[in-house]
């Protein structure tokens, strides 16, 4: 953006690794149902809740019995960013 004037506009758009980054295999993860509470749990289900570095978006992937696989990879993961 270096080089533009005030109120210019401009098309950006960045590759996965530039943006929200690359598929973690690590980030996802078998958890215990009881996790969750009485929310109501299937795959594609998202909750937000506090990781490490903060906030961050769970999307469930199966649930199996008392176990639930959950993703928390960023859900725009891998997604190019355009913006306008």
């Amino acid at each position: 953006m270096q080089g533009q004037t005030a109120g210019a506009e401009l098309s950006v758009q960045l590759m996965p690794a530039d943006a929200y980054g690359v598929r973690n295999e690590a980030l996802v993860q078998e958890v215990s149902r009881g996790s969750f509470g009485n929310a109501e749990l299937a795959p594609g289900s998202r909750f937000q809740t506090e990781g490490e570095a903060g906030p961050q978006i769970v999307t469930v992937l199966e649930v199996e019995g008392d176990r639930v696989t959950v993703d928390t990879n960023h859900p725009l993961l891998g997604e190019h960013l355009i913006t306008r």
